[in-house]
């Protein structure tokens, strides 16, 4: 998805502008104990996404400080 966005530029008011995407992942594991857990390690992939150069995506592997580009 991030690929296809990056390739399609859209036209806005007649001139042509390049989007990119950063997403931010992250899998429900038991020791999340709640949905707003999952959620707090997808927003944090997503912003370390943005921060690291943006147009990625960064899944959350859980543990301080191991997230991975994919």
């Amino acid at each position: 998805m991030r690929n296809e966005v990056e390739l399609r530029p859209v036209t806005f008011f007649g001139t042509f502008r390049s989007l990119t995407v950063s997403i931010g992942v992250s899998e429900y594991r038991v020791e999340d104990g709640d949905f707003n857990h999952l959620l707090q390690r997808a927003d944090r992939a997503l912003y370390q996404a943005k921060h690291s150069g943006r147009n990625r995506v960064l899944v959350d592997l859980m543990a301080p400080d191991t997230l991975m580009a994919v």
